[in-house]
Formats: structure tokens, sequence, C-alpha cells
């Protein structure tokens, strides 16, 4: 391995991913709406289990699942991404 490798695989992330970032927001404005993670997957038409890697920060969206939770959060994308930015 090379050096920079091997220093990179010992450093600590400071920020979190933002996969991390976006489940936060998402999380964090659903338990703002007094939803469950049954009620918003079900209103964005995905799977709740889906939903829950989502707020985990395990899961890399697309563009289209990004615009089904930014709609069943009532949000406008750039607002949804704006919550993103201030984690």
């Amino acid at each position: 391995m090379h050096a920079a490798t091997v220093a990179a695989m010992g450093k600590r992330r400071n920020t979190p991913d933002v996969r991390e970032r976006f489940g936060t927001a998402v999380k964090f404005r659903r338990e703002e709406l007094q939803l469950t993670q049954e009620d918003l997957a079900e209103k964005a038409s995905i799977h709740r289990t889906y939903l829950s890697d989502i707020e985990r920060g395990t899961r890399n969206l697309s563009l289209v699942n990004i615009e089904k939770l930014a709609a069943a959060l009532t949000l406008s994308m750039s607002a949804l991404f704006a919550a993103v930015e201030k984690q």
C-alpha cells in the first residue's frame, strides 16, 4: 500500500458523510412533522426499510427518490438540501 493510502485509512472524518447529513435532515423533518417512518415511506412511495437506511446514512439516493422525499416532507428539494447543509 502507498503511504498516502495508509495515512488516509488512519484519519477520522471530522464532518459526517453527505449521506449521513442527508439522513439526519430527513429524520429531523420527519419528526418535526410527527410522522413515523411508515407514514413517511408511504407518502413518498418508498419502502420503510429503505427510508430507515436513508436516515442512517447508508443509502446513496437517486434524484427521483430525493424529489419524492422532499415532496412527502412538504419541502422543495432546495429547502431539503439547505437543511442538509446546516448539518
